[in-house]
């Protein structure tokens, strides 16, 4: 029923694209207000983190070493070099599942929450500090 779904919201979306002949096809920004600048793509990333901002300011003035602090940074904002990262940024690296488990792909939110191995390493730190 998903699948369906999804099939049916690409066909609606590919079906209000109008096609004109004898242009060449070609990458799209995402803002298409204006040509791709890194400027343009900076700003996007801004607002991005913007609707993020307070969660941040926590984050800083938390009482960690900076490196800790910089993992999870990055780790909220998905760009540690989990599998699924480095094969996106053209790593070939050939796999995306987890090392740790192999049951699934490796992301960030896999890596430190969903993992089986990691939630057992979770529960014992957790057990450690009662």
């Amino acid at each position: 029923m998903k699948k369906k779904k999804l099939y049916e919201q690409l066909i609606n979306c590919l079906s209000n694209i109008q096609w004109e002949r004898g242009t060449q096809d070609n990458w799209m920004w995402i803002d298409i207000r204006n040509e791709y600048t890194t400027k343009s793509r900076y700003k996007l990333e801004n607002q991005e983190i913007g609707q993020n901002r307070r969660i941040f300011e926590l984050l800083w003035n938390i009482k960690a070493s900076q490196s800790t602090l910089v993992c999870i940074w990055r780790a909220m904002l998905d760009r540690l070099p989990t599998q699924q990262n480095l094969i996106w940024r053209g790593v070939g690296l050939g796999c995306t599942t987890c090392p740790l488990c192999f049951d699934s792909e490796e992301t960030a939110k896999y890596l430190f929450i969903m993992c089986n191995v990691v939630q057992r390493v979770w529960d014992n730190v957790i057990n450690g500090l009662e």
